[in-house]
């Protein structure tokens, strides 16, 4: 017995009636053969989507970026079909040139991707969306707004050019700084903070008094991130210097260190 096949429309999403009225062939043509209308119906369910929002700029983070609201600093992903929706996709380390996969379930039709923890290595990483499949069982590979892109920044870092820990009042203190300029630099003087800025690779204080200065955090330009220097780790000492007076009667000379004070 020979079959034939009819193509129903599912180009367009919706909810579509076919009635068979009349059957044929090229012996039978009887106009009534069918008695009542054959009738079919179709619903189209509309593809999943999902994309990015539109931003002009990567996003930028710290290596130790913390997503303790999703909705801040997450990259946002509009979905649409029947939830919940599943998608796949492709995380590439631009300098590495590591390629991972990962899958989300997705509940809503707004998502805030955050980056796992392990993904958070400097330089540009490159999100794609690969495949979209809602629990219709509809799948569609995204073209439109499916690459988002975050840049992890290289931190500052900060570092003595004196070995010694301990120094006299008048002696410069100095520290390299590597990052991009300008740097913002976060001491403590003896229990008191202060804020620093400098487009030197280097930054100097001369010691005035004695006292213990304390490097506390350094950024730079290039990013938002603060380098926090662990407690204790970056510390001077700063010690009077012992004096002599020589008197000769009325006429009295003192050894006198003399310096500006940045302190």
């Amino acid at each position: 017995m020979a079959t034939a096949q009819i193509r129903l429309r599912t180009s367009e999403p919706g909810k579509y009636r076919y009635e068979f009225t009349h059957l044929s062939d090229a012996v039978y043509d009887d106009p009534k053969n069918l008695g009542h209308p054959f009738i079919v119906e179709q619903i189209v369910r509309p593809l999943p989507t999902a994309k990015f929002l539109e931003t002009s700029e990567p996003y930028l983070y710290c290596a130790d970026t913390t997503f303790e609201d999703p909705k801040k600093n997450g990259i946002p992903i509009l979905v649409s079909g029947t939830l919940p929706v599943k998608l796949e996709l492709e995380l590439r380390n631009e300098l590495s040139r590591e390629v991972e996969h990962m899958t989300l379930d997705i509940t809503d039709d707004r998502h805030f991707f955050v980056p796992p923890p392990h993904s958070l290595t400097h330089g540009r990483h490159i999100l794609t969306i690969i495949e979209v499949r809602d629990s219709a069982g509809c799948i569609s590979q995204p073209t439109d707004h499916n690459r988002a892109t975050f840049t992890v920044a290289d931190e500052a870092s900060i570092s003595p050019l004196e070995p010694q820990h301990d120094h006299c009042i008048g002696d410069r203190i100095s520290f390299a700084l590597q990052g991009t300029s300008p740097w913002q630099i976060e001491y403590e003087f003896d229990g008191k903070r202060n804020l620093a800025k400098t487009t030197a690779p280097t930054f100097s204080r001369i010691a005035e008094r004695k006292g213990n200065l304390t490097i506390i955090s350094i950024a730079d330009r290039a990013s938002n991130c603060k380098t926090l220097v662990p407690h204790g780790t970056m510390e001077k000492i700063i010690h009077e210097v012992p004096s002599v007076k020589i008197s000769e009667g009325s006429h009295m000379v003192e050894n006198i260190r003399e310096g500006i004070s940045l302190i």
